[in-house]
């Protein structure tokens, strides 16, 4: 028999899926446009940072021109690689150029999975994350497959954890479960959601030695 908190967050996972299928293709466009804008203009992206992003699908907020934007800014970047073997694991990697990116089995796109290339979740500075909803306490809902779940337990402390989402996948409240992370920050198109502003307490690098 399913808990009241497994139903409730099934029906709200059921409720916006519902509601992002329905986003028309140019409200999607006006919607990625403002949310890319609002993360190139983060404080803390002035400066080259490894970034872990993903690529979105399935009327996500897209990040395909944001990932562009980010390398040519001088950015590191890494993809996911979702196992094929192991349900709920994924890696990072980085890549070279997006045509590099070659389409797994659920028909996303995924950088080679290079062993050089690997980026483990402690070396993030910034991760963005996709996700289902969020209420105001940086409560993150995803789509339950427990992919990011157990990525994020792996960042360090000063990993800036940004969701990116549309205005209506905000929550008043999520009933959440014992493994759930909290997200630092939410940005979306019309606001910039900070619960924790971590990047104030982290040093910038230090300049590179001639």
């Amino acid at each position: 028999m399913l808990s009241h908190t497994r139903r409730y967050r099934d029906s709200l996972r059921e409720d916006m899926r519902r509601q992002r299928l329905a986003v028309s293709e140019r409200d999607e466009e006006l919607a990625t446009a403002s949310v890319m804008q609002r993360v190139l203009s983060h404080p803390y992206l002035k400066e080259g940072r490894l970034i872990g992003s993903y690529v979105s699908t399935r009327h996500e907020i897209g990040t395909r021109e944001l990932n562009r934007a980010l390398t040519l800014r001088g950015h590191t970047l890494a993809l996911p690689v979702i196992s094929p073997v192991e349900k709920g694991i994924m890696d990072f990697y980085t890549f070279d150029s997006e045509s590099e990116l070659i389409l797994n089995r659920f028909a996303i796109p995924e950088p080679p999975p290079y062993h050089e290339k690997l980026v483990t979740p402690p070396l993030f500075e910034v991760l963005l994350v996709p996700l289902l909803a969020f209420d105001l306490k940086g409560n993150r809902m995803g789509m339950g497959g427990g992919y990011y779940d157990r990525t994020l337990k792996q960042l360090s402390a000063t990993c800036v954890l940004i969701g990116l989402a549309y205005d209506f996948q905000m929550v008043p409240a999520i009933q959440t479960e014992a493994w759930d992370m909290p997200l630092d920050e939410v940005i979306t198109p019309s606001e910039h959601y900070v619960f924790s502003r971590k990047y104030l307490f982290s040093r910038s690098r230090a300049p590179a030695s001639a």
